[in-house]
């Protein structure tokens, strides 16, 4: 073996915005991919880092509570040893600031790892690669990413992609990573590419008596996701409030949840803001021209099978949900179910566009990328919005004697249209915003649908302090008050831009003395 040594000149480089802006004069490719897939990204989901301390949906059950609390109600989930339960317990200790921030890292170094493990097994040429991890990294899934309840995900997410990065050097600790990652458990089915790409590098997928061997060298990564299945049904099932979670599979479910997923697909397709979307699309075109041109390099897989891939690893990704009768949708928190489907989507959307001419190529990838970034973009403003919203309404609250000697409280929303991702406050959320206001758990808020489901006492067993509510009972005398929240918008004319940011609202507020079934239709 002849040895040889290279001897290697580094050179001053220049800082990253003059690189950027030599790269937009002179149309050179950057020296560095994770650069520039880093500002792709940032611009995508950069936002998370402007609300370090924003609370939404399920944070309520675990912002300014007891570790006792926190514990108790992940082990009722089911989490395998407790462990979501003691992560929030320690992650809370430390600050709200501390899940965005690691969100926003773990996510991105998912894509920088899914790069690794693409480029080991040399399918796609680095350009067409490039463009995969791009794509895996700045579609518009899973905004649910900015809850601090969502964190758990986003970190077996990492431990996944990081095992798969290691799985062919570092048996042991892929095991261990594989095993901590299936606590969110549609990672189990997505194991499947994994292994398929581990078959690749073995170089057993010739024939059966190949696979045979496989299976005898491999056995422990075989048998890996049936452990810790047997594991989880046998000694960490979901109990007391969440018993049965999770656990309504049924094959009938899939068909409809197929036709709801298109749907929905298809309804977001436009959902952008059309002017950021128009003002990104020549931008993006120009910056990744040269990566464009050079999508035509020839790879080790076919467009075909690359779009079969694509399909498998999207199939893999909805399955786990769609068995069990869930929608992987754009709106509300069941974007968390998005989780898994950048792969796919972006494997298939390369293999759509990359066979064609270079026009239509430019087109189609700037297209979607733009796309996505308005999308992103939009939709972090909404949620920046929403929390400002949360903030105001808390200082309101707080300054409401009315409210405060209240103990049921009935809201009427007028302000719907400033909440982030079309979603609706639940009670637990309005809960928690008049336990930060007062600093007590006796309110117990409810919209004026619900009233007769809590005379009924379908509420009770959410008095409790999970839900921000120990304090409260539910008897004949309580007292009550009905308000009514509408956004102010009276404003000074430079205070135009202010209100749009940071919206102001008034509370119309009605105590009533007489039975509740009375009032509501006149108050409506």
């Amino acid at each position: 073996m002849i040895k040889t040594s290279v001897k290697i000149q580094y050179t001053k480089k220049p800082c990253g915005l003059k690189r950027f802006i030599s790269f937009l004069k002179h149309g050179r490719s950057l020296e560095n991919d994770t650069f520039l897939l880093g500002i792709f990204y940032t611009l995508m989901y950069g936002g998370i880092l402007l609300i370090p301390h924003a609370i939404f949906w399920d944070d309520w059950t675990l912002y300014r509570n007891p570790p006792n609390v926190v514990l108790g109600i992940f082990k009722q989930l089911g989490a395998m040893f407790n462990s979501f339960g003691y992560l929030h317990v320690l992650m809370l200790s430390i600050g709200t600031w501390n899940y965005k921030i690691l969100t926003f890292l773990l996510m991105f170094i998912s894509g920088l790892l899914l790069n690794s493990i693409l480029e080991r097994n040399a399918l796609l040429s680095k350009e067409n690669r490039f463009f995969v991890v791009l794509l895996f990294l700045i579609l518009p899934f899973n905004f649910a990413r900015v809850a601090l309840i969502v964190f758990p995900y986003t970190l077996c997410y990492f431990f996944f992609f990081l095992a798969w990065r290691l799985i062919y050097q570092h048996r042991v600790i892929a095991l261990l990573l594989f095993f901590l990652s299936f606590n969110t458990n549609s990672l189990l089915v997505f194991y499947f590419l994994p292994m398929l790409d581990l078959l690749y590098l073995d170089s057993h997928l010739k024939n059966p008596r190949s696979f045979l061997l496989f299976a005898y060298r491999r056995l422990d990564f075989l048998l890996l996701p049936f452990l810790f299945f047997f594991i989880k049904t046998q000694f960490f099932p979901p109990s007391g409030l969440y018993a049965g979670y999770n656990q309504n599979y049924n094959l009938l479910h899939i068909p409809p949840a197929i036709k709801e997923q298109y749907e929905d697909l298809k309804a977001v397709a436009f959902d952008f803001n059309f002017y950021i979307f128009l003002i990104l699309t020549p931008f993006i075109a120009l910056i990744l021209r040269k990566k464009i041109d050079a999508m035509s390099q020839a790879n080790h897989i076919s467009w075909y099978l690359l779009g079969a891939l694509g399909t498998l690893a999207f199939i893999l990704g909805a399955f786990p949900y769609w068995i069990l009768g869930l929608i992987p949708s754009f709106h509300e928190w069941t974007s968390r179910n998005q989780l898994l489907l950048p792969l796919g989507s972006a494997l298939i959307i390369i293999a759509v566009l990359c066979p064609h001419k270079k026009l239509f190529k430019t087109i189609g990838i700037s297209i979607m990328i733009a796309g996505s970034l308005s999308y992103g973009i939009t939709n972090y403003y909404s949620f920046f919005i929403d929390w400002n919203k949360q903030k105001a309404l808390i200082e309101l609250f707080s300054n409401n004697s009315v409210i405060k000697n209240s103990k049921l409280v009935i809201i009427t929303d007028e302000t719907n249209h400033l909440n982030a991702i079309k979603r609706s406050y639940r009670f637990y959320e309005w809960n928690g915003l008049l336990e930060q206001a007062y600093g007590n758990q006796n309110h117990f808020v409810i919209t004026p649908e619900d009233t007769k489901k809590y005379q009924e006492g379908g509420f009770d067993k959410y008095f409790s302090s999970y839900y921000k509510a120990n304090g409260h009972q539910r008897n004949e005398m309580i007292s009550i008050v009905f308000v009514k929240i509408k956004q102010d918008k009276k404003h000074k004319p430079g205070d135009l831009l202010s209100n749009k940011i940071f919206p102001k609202f008034t509370l119309s507020t009605k105590i009533i003395h007489t039975p509740l079934s009375t009032e509501i239709d006149a108050y409506q």
